[in-house]
């Protein structure tokens, strides 16, 4: 008899350890659903658009985006990479200038770095004209924004006439890929 009630108490004791273990490991696997469906619901909501862009021909000068956020999600750019019809004074083959909150970097067309700064990105709001970088500033919603990418001296590149595509990246993961035409005019 006592054999038998100490069987049914270890078993009990076993079955209650066992259900705790499951319980916990379920709230785990809960949050961690959460977490991926609360960062898919921003990326849904990030939405934007460049209605226009200019170029400057040659190397000195800014790239102007105008940006409009459409979307239900305030927006944060953390990288603008431009491709095209990109020169360079040495024999470089350069396939794009990518800029992010760090730094400016130009690649050649196989994707190897050539050269980048070191600094951050200087990057102008027209509104207030204060500089700042990406990936810091939001753009609330229907808001139209001209945003201004100084160019450093870097490389030696020049911005030709021509075709160019634009890659913008928010901060939720919603890329933007737009084409342009420089005509020489920005």
């Amino acid at each position: 008899m006592m054999g038998a009630l100490l069987t049914i108490v270890i078993t009990l004791t076993a079955g209650t350890a066992m259900f705790g273990y499951v319980y916990s490991q379920l709230g785990v696997s809960e949050s961690q659903l959460g977490g991926a469906i609360g960062g898919n619901i921003n990326q849904l909501r990030e939405s934007f658009v460049i209605p226009y862009a200019s170029f400057p021909v040659g190397s000195r000068g800014n790239i102007t985006l105008g940006i409009y956020n459409n979307g239900r999600a305030a927006l944060n750019l953390t990288t603008v990479r431009v491709s095209g019809n990109i020169s360079s004074v040495s024999a470089w083959q350069i396939g794009s200038v990518t800029f992010t909150h760090a730094n400016v970097v130009v690649a050649s067309n196989s994707g190897s770095q050539l050269c980048s700064t070191s600094t951050n990105v200087q990057a102008y709001e027209f509104q207030n004209g204060s500089p700042l970088t990406l990936g810091s500033v939001l753009y609330p919603l229907g808001n139209f924004t001209n945003l201004r990418l100084s160019i450093p001296d870097l490389c030696g590149f020049d911005f030709g006439l021509g075709s160019f595509s634009i890659l913008a990246i928010g901060s939720n993961g919603y890329t933007l890929v737009r084409p342009i035409q420089n005509n020489g005019t920005g």
